[in-house]
């Protein structure tokens, strides 16, 4: 079992994510609270199975790059239309 906490995790990455996007957060900060808790249960599950020999760790580095491009094309996408992608209109 791996001793990565999902809570914890997920709070240092609202902490990191709400200085980044500063004026931003208000309006993202629900659906990245969302986003990062699927990043976190990804991360958790890659861990196991690595621990428990279900999954070598070429597989895991591939399968966290897949997660590092998820990320960043999110923030991209954010950036770039200042959409959470969420499809809500105002």
């Amino acid at each position: 079992m791996t001793d990565i906490d999902l809570s914890d995790l997920v709070a240092n990455m609202l902490s990191a994510a709400g200085d980044s996007l500063k004026d931003k957060w208000p309006e993202s900060k629900d659906y990245a609270e969302s986003e990062f808790k699927k990043i976190g249960e990804t991360i958790i599950f890659i861990s196991q199975e690595v621990l428990a020999g279900r999954m070598s760790e070429e597989k895991a580095k591939l399968h966290l790059e897949m997660q590092k491009i998820i990320i960043e094309n999110g923030s991209l996408d954010f950036r770039r239309t200042g959409s959470t992608g969420s499809g809500s209109s105002d």
